[in-house]
Order: C-alpha cells, then structure tokens, then sequence
C-alpha cells in the first residue's frame, strides 16, 4: 500500500516529511532520502536506551534533521531532558551519529544553557549546515544555571550555513546563551544566514561572518514588556549600524523588526538623520520598522549607497505601531529630492486612512519610485471620512504597476469599500474618462476577515457594477464573504461584460 501511495507521490516540491514509523523506512528513504525529520525524543525509548528491535534496526540514513527539545507535553512516554541520564544518551547518541546531522533544532528552558553548550562544542558535527537555538522560561525550572566558562572553547561550525537565534527570555540571564551564540558565530566562517529573534537585543560580533548574505534581527527596545515608555539600557540604533558595517560587503538581505506591540512609543531623543547608514553595494531587500523611530537613517540614503536596491518594506503597523502622521513629511521632506530608480517592489505597513496626509501620499510615490513593478500597501483604521477614502482611491487609481491593497475589517464594508473605488457617485460624469486606470493588475486583500454579518455583501448591493468596469484590465479581490445570491449576480455580470474580475478565497 505505501509503495503504491509513493508512486504516485510527487516529492519535487516536498520540504519536511516528520518520521512516524521505522516499519517503512527503507520504502520512504528511496522516495524521500534525506527529507526525514529524526526526532530525539520520540525515540528515547526504542533507539536511546538499546531496547530497539533487532529485527528492525534504526536506518540511520535517514538521519537529517535533529530535534531535541526540554518539554513535548503531547509526546507519549516524555521523559524530561532535563534528567543526568537522557542527556547522557543523547550525548552518546549525537558522538556515534553526529556527522550525518545536516540540522540540529534546540527548544530548551533557561536553566539548559549549559547542555546546550557542552553538546555543541564536545561534539563534532562535521556536516552540521544549520542550527537553530530557541531558549524560553519554565515556571518549573528547578535546575540552577551553572556560569558558561570563558575558555576558548572550539566549535566545530565551518559548515555551518545557517543560524537561528531565538531568545524568549527578558531577563538578563541570557549572558550566557550569548555567550555561546557569540562562540558559534565567530566561529561559523562559511555562515550564510543568520535570524535573531531576541528579547534582551543581542548584538554579536559579526567580523567574522565574511559570507552573510541574509540577516533578519528582531529586537525588543524597551525595559520591559509591559511599559513602552523607556528604552532598554542596552539598546542604541548606532549598535544596528555596527553590525551592518561588519557585513555590508556580501549582505543581500537585511530585515529589521520590533517584537513587542506598542500603541504609543516614547520618541528617540536624536535626530535619526545624524545616523550614517553603510554603504551596501550588494543589498538587494531593505525592511525597517517605524519610519518615525528606527529608519536607521534611511532618510537620507541614495542609490550610491545602495545601488542594487531592488525592494524596501517599511513596516510602521507591525506589532500595532502607527506611524502615518510621520509618513506625509518623511516622504516629502526624506524622498522628495531623490529618486530611486532601481527599486522595483515596494511596501509600506500601516497607513491610516483617516489621516491628513494619507491621500496626498501616492503621487509622491509615483515620482520617487519611477520603476516600480509591484507596490503594496496595508490600510487600517476605521473609515470615518468616507471623502478620505474615495480620494485614497482616487490617487490610487494613478498607480502604474501592479497594485495590492490590504485591509484591515473594521474599515469598511464590502459596499462602503465599492462606494469608495467608484469615486463616490459618477452619475452625471463621462464614465470613460475613469474606465482606464494606469496600473496593470489590482489586488484588494481582505485581512483576518471575522465571521460577522458586516462581512456580508448587502444583497441589493449594485455598485460593484461600476467599480468592475472602471477598475480594469485585471482586478482580484481576496478574503471577502459573499451572499450566495449577490456572488451569483456578480459571477453573470462579469461573464456578460467580459471582465477579468477573479475571487480568492471566501466566496
């Protein structure tokens, strides 16, 4: 049966397959081979302690991808790594098998840094391609945390290609988990990419990172997690930058991000624009939280210090920030003068559409961003200008690449949106003048749609009429809710005008 199921399983596109059985391993290796996920605990109790089966021996081709992790409360017969001898098996385990590991995935509370520390650096992991380390905090932790000693210690990370930090611990007892990222990334010469996700806002030594071509690092500024009022201690913007001079030779992707929501952030007590970005001639992605906050003085960059600039995030909603009012000026005032000419995708987070500034927006992006291929743009707020909205569109209208648009619920709803990409009302007008847009396909997504009755097109509702006709040659409209007999309405008209409308999801 499983033969029969793998000859017709097509594993071109396939990226993970987790390991459930050892009763078909040679039949999954020949289709699968090194696709399998070997997790270390689920086999504590066959494999690690010599209780296998001799009739079906562990194939140890199999053998990829590693997870150890401190706690699986759904594994049945979890037996906590935390006692002498599971880390003593997985230490025998990992010395006889550790040179097929091609990825190792640590999950480990706060008092595990140690095990952490002595598997990686008393082991040899000879073909160990990527590592991820993720520490967090146990309201059980009864261990005491031994201090990591500052010998040299030598980790065997040549090949390492990939690092993925992830620190979900506030306090400042993550000394020691930087100690031993920082030992691992000095020492992991090859090192392509590297991701921090880190609440204490780690900040290594990145010198010997010759090769990092992809560096995503989200931090946490603030003292706590519940007061966004002041900024950590050991938090400056200039530490950013530092890390950014050490690789800005073969860096291609940088991605800056805030962890934690804030409504209000405190303001930065210096002018961002004193901050001299590096010169990075192979980026090729740029993304930056809060224009009004962290822009890392992008504000006064040009292509002669990016010049292989091909996409920009600015991300002022992520984790609720709002940063439209500073979008108006920071676009007049930072972009007006220059022009990016090799920009080709471009996003911008969190502009509120009730703001003064929102609709006047877009003409200037036209002029800054002259080859443009893909532009998208995520609105919230709730719509109480209804005047705001329609000029919003209307200046949208003028987009000339492709257009996505991304709502949040409580803007409006389907029939207040159709209102708005009608212009208001066009009786009276010569339809013609609006029935060619600039943009070449448009894309209006309907964020985390909830299921309520606002979601639901009016039944009676005929503007989309208009809106389908003047919104052409291509528009897609993604995660809305329609009556069966409006959707159906809809489906004939288009079909009888001969429009490309399509529906994704949710019809």
């Amino acid at each position: 049966i499983l033969h029969g199921i793998f000859a017709h399983l097509s594993t071109r596109d396939l990226k993970e397959v987790r390991k459930v059985s050892k009763f078909w391993e040679n039949e999954a290796n020949t289709i699968l081979r090194n696709k399998t996920t070997y997790s270390f605990v689920r086999y504590y109790k066959s494999l690690l302690t010599g209780r296998s089966n001799p009739d079906y021996p562990p194939n140890i081709d199999l053998i990829r991808h590693i997870s150890v992790v401190s706690y699986i409360a759904s594994v049945p017969y979890y037996v906590d790594i935390r006692y002498p001898y599971f880390q003593q098996s997985f230490a025998n385990f990992a010395a006889k098998y550790g040179d097929k590991f091609h990825s190792i995935y640590f999950s480990m509370s706060t008092d595990l840094y140690t095990i952490m520390f002595s598997l990686l650096s008393n082991i040899q992991f000879q073909n160990l391609k990527c590592l991820t380390t993720r520490v967090f905090k146990m309201n059980d932790d009864l261990f005491p945390q031994n201090e990591i000693s500052e010998l040299q210690t030598k980790f065997n990370m040549s090949n390492l290609r990939s690092f993925n930090i992830k620190n979900f611990e506030l306090s400042e007892t993550g000394s020691n988990f930087h100690a031993m990222a920082s030992k691992i990334i000095k020492q992991a010469i090859n090192l392509e990419n590297l991701r921090i996700n880190d609440e204490t806002n780690f900040f290594p030594d990145l010198s010997s990172c010759k090769k990092l071509k992809y560096f995503k690092w989200k931090f946490h500024p603030f003292k706590s997690n519940t007061n966004f009022q002041q900024f950590s201690d050991n938090f400056t913007i200039q530490k950013i930058l530092d890390m950014l001079n050490q690789v800005s030779e073969t860096l291609q992707y940088f991605r800056a991000a805030v962890l934690r929501s804030c409504e209000d952030p405190p303001l930065l007590t210096f002018d961002p624009t004193l901050l001299v970005f590096p010169i990075m001639k192979k980026l090729t992605t740029l993304s930056l939280p809060t224009v009004n906050m962290f822009d890392l003085g992008f504000t006064k960059l040009t292509q002669n210090e990016l010049p292989s600039l091909k996409r920009v995030e600015l991300l002022m909603a992520e984790n609720s920030y709002r940063g439209t009012r500073f979008l108006g000026k920071y676009i007049t005032n930072g972009f007006s003068r220059i022009l990016w000419t090799t920009v080709e995708e471009l996003r911008f987070d969190g502009i509120d559409i009730n703001c003064d500034t929102s609709e006047h927006i877009w003409s200037k992006i036209w002029q800054i961003f002259p080859n443009l291929k893909n532009f998208t743009v995520q609105i919230y707020g709730s719509m109480q200008s209804p005047n705001k909205m329609v000029e919003s569109f209307r200046n949208l209208y003028q987009c000339p690449w492709n257009l996505t648009i991304m709502l949040f619920p409580k803007i409006c709803t389907f029939s207040e949106l159709m209102e708005a990409m009608r212009f208001g009302s066009v009786r009276g007008k010569d339809e013609s003048a609006l029935s060619h847009g600039s943009f070449k396909h448009i894309s209006i997504v309907r964020c985390r749609t909830p299921s309520n009755t606002r979601e639901w097109i009016d039944p009676g509702c005929t503007k989309y009429e208009e809106v389908f006709k003047i919104w052409q040659p291509n528009l897609s409209l993604h995660g809305f809710r329609f009556h069966p007999a409006a959707l159906s309405r809809m489906v004939d008209f288009i079909q009888k005008n001969e429009l490309k409308v399509s529906f994704e999801k949710r019809m």
